[in-house]
């Protein structure tokens, strides 16, 4: 079986935390970059809005951004507490199995170009 690139990276981050506990900031590290997109897009938006609009417009801003913010701990925190029981239920040899045959399919396949 060919791997997507998302399952594959979803199967490499659960066989990282194989046998460790997981962590909210192994989480919040693994999506850095898209909090940096977000502060960067919401922050220059209330910036911008400041000067046209005067003060209500960024703290709105500010306000959608946190609550997003709020809504992904809730559910990272859910992950976590849920992963002791994902580690016991999740078959590791399939993941290995998987991972390895997709390693073979991706060595094997010629290179997709993109043009």
């Amino acid at each position: 079986m060919r791997l997507t690139k998302l399952q594959r990276r979803n199967l490499e981050f659960s066989r990282r935390y194989r046998d460790a506990p997981l962590t909210l900031g192994a989480l919040l590290s693994a999506m850095k970059f898209r909090y940096l997109v977000g502060v960067a897009y919401f922050g220059g938006s209330a910036v911008l809005t400041f000067f046209i609009w005067g003060v209500f417009p960024p703290i709105l801003l500010s306000v959608c951004f946190l609550t997003l913010l709020l809504r992904d701990l809730g559910n990272f925190l859910r992950t976590v507490q849920l992963w002791p029981l994902q580690q016991q239920i999740i078959d590791w040899e399939k993941v290995d199995q998987l991972l390895a045959a997709d390693d073979g399919a991706n060595a094997l396949s010629p290179p997709i170009s993109e043009s």
